[in-house]
């Protein structure tokens, strides 16, 4: 135990000004339009969006204790720009920052405190009075269509403390959903507000013995507690928190226990133990959004990285050091790109590659060149490909408009046989990439070819009957089925996964800025990565194909725009682990 106490006290301060700048700044990019989802910041930090534009946070704390200057000016910098307001259960450090707090001050941010809290946190946080709205028990107020109810707190504990005081809240949000936060609790003898939820939140305390042991006489109170007041999940939270000695240290190896006992309480009770960092989406079967990598196993998760790569659509030769140096398994190349490196610079990186692990290279190569375009490009991308020994190219469909595509069909495929006959010869599989509508393009005839499943199996399926070959295959670019307006209300990422199955031979992954709407503003795609669970379009389906063994091909990350206008930080993030190092993993997730 000594160990791994050492090593998440290391890490999650390492981790922890990556995790609060990223969730901040990527609130646009996770938010969902219907409903609300929680990112968890800390062990009690808990940050939401509701719907596309309302943001909001409960008891913020960067730290307890010291920390970069510099870290905390950018967190409350983004919490100034982003969170509409702020609510605070009590006003213990790890609850609520006042070095946090005063550089919000002068921030439009509204709060909401409990009353017994309200003197102390007007004199310590620097926040003016009028920014702050003070509820006693019984009292409720509205925000944003976000309504809060004020009760008592339930931080005061028999026989040893006076009582800390503290508030506790029932919030509905606009969906109907509703959420309760005893926050801390020492009293598990107290009686909970009367009245059904969807979500209550529990912060582990399992006693005034040591957490380092196995024996915790409290653990039925705490179930017993949670569970009088009915709840479809239980978020167990408040872990972690390396302020603490390790004997007072709750770890999800505690809250695993919790979820194991908890099945004598309330059998049908969903129980969530959240990570740092992850994103826990707020609806009635949370179970369905569920971060992928908590219900796959070890050997799957290696699996599904050693096909993840990166797409070097910038600074070729820079991307391969990187890529060469994090043993990266695949890499796309851009054709015009590669080119300007020298050949001799270019062999040698990919020589170290492949010695460093690299599996697949796949090459982005130049349209097709049809209705007598010249050929110099393509022929000169033929001529790379075969010379480094590609495994495969990814081309878009026919640049034409569909109409025109009908109609010349046969000799279209036929051109697109010859100029790819030497890739086939070689063994090179061929990935035709679909594209998809911009607000120019009306959805009749005139505009091009290859913005849906049937389009795309169509040619496919052709080309191979004509050349007898396997190798010709479907590149699913899924920002590209995302932002398809009005073809992706019927085929999303999930219809071109099943429509198109087994012949599709890779996938482009990128998100959008935000939702994408196909009116003005325009969301923009060949973004990060947010997350395993979040983000537009979501990378749940992707994974799902996955978990049913349905989807076995390169996936490369092709991102080259926004605050991290390349793959590798993406890379990083879908990689990571979330079990810390004492962790308990979740049950299954039931199919």
């Amino acid at each position: 135990m000594g160990q791994c106490d050492e090593n998440f006290r290391r890490t999650i301060p390492a981790e922890r000004f990556s995790l609060w700048r990223t969730l901040l700044r990527d609130l646009e990019m996770t938010a969902e339009e219907d409903h609300t989802l929680v990112h968890f910041l800390r062990s009690s930090t808990y940050l939401f969006s509701t719907g596309r534009r309302t943001f909001w946070m409960m008891d913020p704390c960067y730290s307890v204790g010291e920390c970069d200057p510099g870290e905390l000016k950018c967190a409350a910098e983004l919490i100034s720009a982003k969170i509409s307001f702020i609510v605070i259960t009590h006003l213990h450090p790890d609850h609520c920052q006042m070095s946090l707090t005063h550089l919000l001050k002068d921030s439009p941010v509204r709060w909401v405190v409990p009353r017994s809290c309200t003197a102390d946190f007007l004199n310590c946080s620097g926040i003016p009075a009028e920014k702050v709205i003070s509820l006693a028990p019984g009292e409720s107020t509205e925000l944003e269509g976000i309504r809060i109810a004020a009760f008592s707190g339930y931080h005061r504990e028999p026989g040893i403390e006076a009582g800390v005081p503290s508030g506790s809240y029932a919030i509905t949000l606009p969906d109907g959903i509703r959420l309760f936060f005893p926050s801390d609790i020492r009293d598990y003898w107290a009686q909970l507000p009367p009245g059904e939820t969807d979500f209550i939140f529990g912060h582990v305390f399992l006693g005034r013995v040591d957490a380092t042991g196995d024996d915790f006489p409290l653990l039925d109170d705490f179930c017993r507690f949670m569970t009088q007041k009915k709840s479809r999940t239980l978020i167990l939270t408040h872990l972690y928190e390396i302020s603490r000695e390790s004997r007072d240290l709750w770890t999800c190896r505690h809250a695993a226990m919790i979820r194991d006992r908890i099945k004598a309480f309330a059998p049908d009770l969903n129980v969530e133990i959240p990570r740092f960092g992850s994103s826990l989406h707020l609806v009635k079967d949370p179970a369905r959004f569920r971060d992928p990598f908590l219900y796959m196993s070890g050997n799957e998760r290696e699996d599904f990285l050693d096909h993840l790569g990166v797409s070097l659509k910038k600074d070729h030769e820079a991307g391969m050091e990187r890529a060469i140096e994090n043993r990266i398994p695949v890499v796309e190349w851009m054709t015009g790109r590669a080119l300007e490196v020298p050949r001799p610079v270019r062999n040698s990186q990919l020589a170290r590659w492949r010695e460093a692990g690299g599996r697949v290279l796949s090459i982005h190569f130049p349209d097709f060149p049809l209705n007598g375009a010249s050929e110099e490009n393509f022929a000169a991308a033929v001529e790379m490909a075969l010379e480094n020994r590609a495994d495969r190219i990814t081309v878009h469909v026919p640049g034409l408009p569909l109409g025109e595509v009908n109609r010349n069909f046969a000799d279209i495929t036929s051109a697109a046989i010859r100029l790819c006959r030497p890739l086939l010869e070689a063994g090179i599989s061929v990935g035709i990439e679909n594209l998809h509508m911009t607000p120019a393009y009306a959805a009749d005839d005139s505009r091009p070819f290859g913005f849906t499943p049937p389009e795309c199996l169509r040619l496919t399926e052709t080309l191979r009957r004509e050349t007898g070959s396997p190798l010709w295959g479907i590149h699913l670019d899924i920002g590209h089925a995302y932002s398809n307006a009005p073809y992706t209300a019927q085929y999303d990422t999930e219809a071109w996964l099943r429509l198109c199955g087994n012949l599709i031979n890779g996938m482009h992954l990128h998100q959008f800025e935000h939702v994408y709407n196909s009116l003005p503003p325009f969301g923009s795609g060949h973004r990060s990565i947010v997350s395993r669970n979040t983000g537009h379009p979501s990378l749940l389906p992707v994974f799902a194909a996955w978990h049913s063994g349905a989807v076995r091909v390169p996936m490369i990350l092709e991102i080259a725009r926004g605050d991290e206008p390349e793959p590798f930080s993406s890379l990083a993030r879908l990689k990571r682990n979330p079990f810390p190092a004492d962790d308990v993993s979740p049950e299954p997730r039931t199919e």
